[in-house]
């Protein structure tokens, strides 16, 4: 089944110039491992793509902010269901500039959230398809910040 997701991501103003990326991405750990992961889930019947990311960023990571639409990038993830079957799934991820921060959210006491660099993420990521995510991120970020308003977002560097 068709899942999707989001990307939080933050302009970063580091003066320093130590990110080469100028950017901070949002990761949750899964529920059932504690890996780091993306928000994504379900659509509900007759719910909009771009809803159903709205609504995983703030239920999972407890964010909110600019969906970037014109973005959206496809990937094949997995998932382990059992030692002896492991499930594909595409999923839709769409970039989100975040610009709200809750304190207080659904998944709270289910998963940690932590920013990181593009280069952090990939050397976090236990996964090779989430690594597969952060780099298609890391190839359409120039695009991204061109296309993102001045004015959105939050800078949590």
């Amino acid at each position: 089944m068709h899942r999707v997701g989001v990307i939080p991501f933050v302009v970063n103003s580091d003066p320093a110039g130590s990110d080469p990326y100028g950017v901070r991405m949002l990761l949750v750990t899964s529920r059932a491992r504690g890996r780091w992961v993306f928000p994504k889930g379900r659509r509900n019947n007759g719910e909009a793509q771009v809803t159903t990311a709205e609504r995983e960023a703030f239920e999972e990571a407890g964010v909110g902010g600019n969906i970037l639409a014109d973005f959206a990038m496809t990937a094949v993830v997995t998932r382990k269901i059992s030692d002896e079957h492991i499930e594909r799934m595409p999923v839709t991820y769409f970039p989100l500039r975040v610009g709200k921060i809750a304190d207080e959210w659904p998944e709270r006491e289910m998963r940690r959230r932590r920013w990181f660099t593009i280069d952090a993420a990939l050397k976090n990521v236990d996964r090779t398809d989430v690594g597969k995510v952060v780099a298609l991120f890391a190839d359409v970020w120039p695009w991204l910040i061109a296309d993102c308003d001045d004015d959105a977002g939050e800078d949590v560097s």
